[in-house]
């Protein structure tokens, strides 16, 4: 039997390889308070939803909810999820200011080697929120219930490689999409072990290692490669979005995002159809791609059919300036 010998603290000081951040703005409030950094995007959660409806049981819609930051982590998630649909093909609606752009494009492909659609939209939890472990303990829930949120949602930076990957893609106001440049971030850590030394069944001695402490010492922001740029046209041409997208993303620097009008997400197939997230979970009729199909015409507050980012004709004003290129957020319009 091994039998533990003493132990010592050793620390080893690292460079985690360095990753390409695509992150905007956080957009947990419409527009980050004034002189104060925005609150940190929490890391993305991948969860199987079904719909709460009122009176669509026992066929109620159910998708796939992603949202958050893509981190390290993001990619398993969605494999659990996968897995645990099986053969059941599942719409994917995202929420999302960015992350890892190596990871984004991992799960793109993932996505599109199952064939599934993708829309831009926030979940809306109800009655009970993924971690609201007490609450759904009380209301008995053995599956997350939820609704498509019809306001504000934004996916921006590398969650636009997820978007892309899907076989249709759904975006329609007050859906926003975003693009920009990206950076490298270096990152070195230090990491503290506690080693143990210990006499192995063949009677070697042995160390055991266990990390008690990872800490940041620097960080480095580097101007993203151009070569990384060819790896971007490269994963956009896959998935059939028209190399237009390029020259937005290029000319945007990290500090800013260039939110895409309707046209750039039209011609560059960025977006296939337009049409929201809700209409794509619930199976709507889609008449053409929604671009050219005649509107109803809109009830008194409603989103008019030439409605842009730009805030003309609708209820909703881009908060930034007029290229489009600026890192504001798209803002609620006070009347």
């Amino acid at each position: 039997m091994a039998t533990a010998r003493g132990s010592r603290i050793f620390a080893a000081l690292g460079v985690i390889a360095s990753a390409l951040i695509l992150a905007g703005p956080s957009f947990g409030a419409k527009k980050p308070p004034s002189g104060k950094a925005p609150p940190v995007e929490p890391p993305m959660k991948v969860l199987i939803v079904r719909s709460a409806q009122d009176g669509c049981e026992p066929n109620c819609p159910e998708w796939i909810a992603a949202q958050g930051k893509i981190m390290p982590g993001t990619l398993a998630q969605f494999r659990k999820v996968l897995n645990q649909l099986g053969n059941r093909n599942l719409p994917v609606l995202v929420y999302s200011g960015g992350g890892l752009a190596d990871e984004a494009m991992t799960i793109g492909r993932l996505l599109r080697g199952k064939g599934l659609d993708v829309g831009v939209a926030k979940t809306v939890f109800t009655p009970c929120a993924p971690d609201a472990s007490a609450c759904r303990k009380k209301e008995g829930n053995k599956s997350l219930r939820g609704l498509p949120d019809p306001g504000f949602s934004v996916c921006a930076s590398a969650c636009a490689f997820v978007l892309a990957a899907g076989k249709r893609r759904f975006v329609r106001l007050p859906a926003f999409v975003g693009v920009h440049r990206g950076e490298m971030i270096q990152t070195k850590v230090l990491h503290i072990y506690r080693l143990t030394p210990y006499r192995a069944d063949d009677g070697s001695i042995r160390i055991a290692r266990k990390l008690l402490e990872e800490r940041v010492m620097s960080e480095r922001h580097l101007a993203t490669p151009e070569k990384t740029f060819n790896v971007y046209a490269k994963y956009f041409s896959e998935m059939g979005v028209e190399k237009q997208i390029m020259p937005l993303l290029m000319s945007t620097p990290n500090d800013g995002v260039h939110w895409l009008t309707d046209e750039e997400l039209r011609s560059t197939r960025l977006a296939t159809h337009k049409m929201s997230g809700e209409q794509l979970v619930t199976g709507s009729k889609v008449v053409g791609d929604g671009w050219t199909a005649s509107a109803p015409t809109p009830a008194p507050g409603a989103f008019g059919s030439d409605c842009t980012l730009r805030g003309v004709n609708c209820a909703w004003q881009f908060n930034a300036p007029a290229q489009g290129t600026g890192g504001g957020v798209p803002a609620k319009q006070s009347r």
